[in-house]
């Protein structure tokens, strides 16, 4: 049961206008609303609580200027951990994919100019922020995996917001009218671009990764749309639908060297007004394919090494050598991972009765598996002597 103190109660009677003003400023006091849903307005933002959580409810549209949802807030003694934004109370689409409305959006048509979701918010509401046209900046966790149908519809001063990592689904419209977002990035967990995601948005230019494989209705269909940089090497090998663009007249089409003949041949990528090969994309292409590469093998290596089977030990070897030798070429950065895999190494080589010798050698050489053989590659342990022994 809750305890309320009441103080500075007044009471002001105007007999002439016959106007009567009360004014109740209520303090309560070791309040524990566990159990039972309590609405509360905390710092300025309103909440349901309930349970030890707590989720954003319906703003004020007289809210305005830079908010910062935090992960937790107090309330009668109680800590609520704020995991949820409220869902609106209606949404309707109308003209197939044309135009959107919602009611009771949590910040629906509120003035607020920026705001920060918390870690603790992993999935935004449909319409949250529908319509807040101050809106300018957005600053998203990377514990977000989704967004929800028009989150931030009609956001037209919206210029600033990076989709996390972990982001793997982005609904309809949910930056359709984000009338002044000229360029959004697509992440890799992000395999679909759902219907009217960006319709009508201010988009100028957009990176399509390798990793999208569907792309509906309307996804991108806006007349400011000047590059796509289609990472897509074989365009049918993925789903998309003709009407996924809007007017391409006026739109560059880059694409992986080689890959143009293929886009020339089909709807709408024929209606774009130049094709062109891209260099930097294949590139761009080739370096991903070499990190994805360089860490499984690496993870194989480590645990070939690991297992201490010396039968395995030559292709682990070799292995190491040759990642070695394309960290240093290709992604310097990546050279670091080889430390530890490199003091394995080394015990390794410790135990081996000859740790290098000369190639040209009049001997007579054998694999582990004991085929002769006339020449040696580095990196590669060979009997020799009946002992053996790595050409290092």
């Amino acid at each position: 049961m809750s305890c309320f103190n009441y103080l500075n109660l007044k009471l002001y009677i105007n007999m002439n206008r016959k106007n009567f003003l009360i004014v109740f400023i209520l303090l309560m006091i070791g309040t524990d609303v566990r159990g039972e849903q309590v609405t509360a307005v905390i710092n300025g933002l309103r909440y349901l609580l309930n349970d030890g959580n707590a989720q954003v409810a319906r703003q004020d549209k007289s809210l305005s200027g830079d908010i910062v949802i935090p992960e937790k807030v107090s309330f009668g003694g109680n800590d609520y951990i704020v995991n949820s934004i409220v869902y609106p109370s209606n949404t309707a689409t109308y003209g197939g994919h044309t135009s959107i409305s919602a009611e009771g959006g949590a910040f629906q048509g509120s003035s607020i100019t920026s705001v920060t979701i918390p870690k603790t918010i992993t999935s935004l509401s449909s319409c949250a922020f529908i319509g807040c046209s101050k809106l300018q900046k957005v600053i998203l966790p990377e514990t977000l995996t989704s967004i929800g149908f028009g989150c931030f519809a009609y956001c037209s001063s919206l210029t600033d917001i990076v989709l996390p990592s972990n982001v793997s689904s982005v609904s309809e419209w949910a930056l359709g009218g984000c009338t002044s977002l000229k360029t959004i990035n697509i992440p890799e967990n992000l395999t679909t671009l759902s219907r009217a995601v960006f319709y009508n948005s201010g988009l100028e230019e957009i990176t399509i990764p390798t990793t999208v494989r569907q792309m509906v209705e309307g996804c991108l269909s806006t007349s400011t749309l000047k590059k796509i940089y289609m990472y897509i090497e074989d365009i049918t090998k993925i789903s998309y639908t003709e009407s996924c663009f809007g007017s391409v007249n006026n739109t560059s089409l880059y694409v992986p060297l080689g890959s143009k003949i293929v886009y020339q041949e089909y709807y709408p990528w024929m209606s774009f007004k130049e094709i062109i090969e891209s260099e930097e994309i294949t590139a761009s292409i080739e370096t991903e394919r070499f990190k994805n590469n360089f860490s499984l093998i690496l993870s194989k290596t480590t645990e070939t090494i690991s297992s201490e089977d010396k039968n395995d030990i030559e292709v682990a070897l070799a292995t190491y050598y040759s990642l070695s030798e394309m960290a240093q070429a290709q992604l310097l950065p990546e050279k670091e991972h080889l430390d530890s895999l490199k003091q394995k190494i080394d015990g390794i080589i410790s135990i081996i009765d000859y740790v290098t010798f000369d190639s040209d050698e009049k001997v007579s050489i054998f694999t582990l598996s004991g085929q002769k053989v006339q020449n040696v590659q580095k990196g590669h342990i060979y009997i020799i002597n009946g002992k053996k022994v790595l050409n290092k």
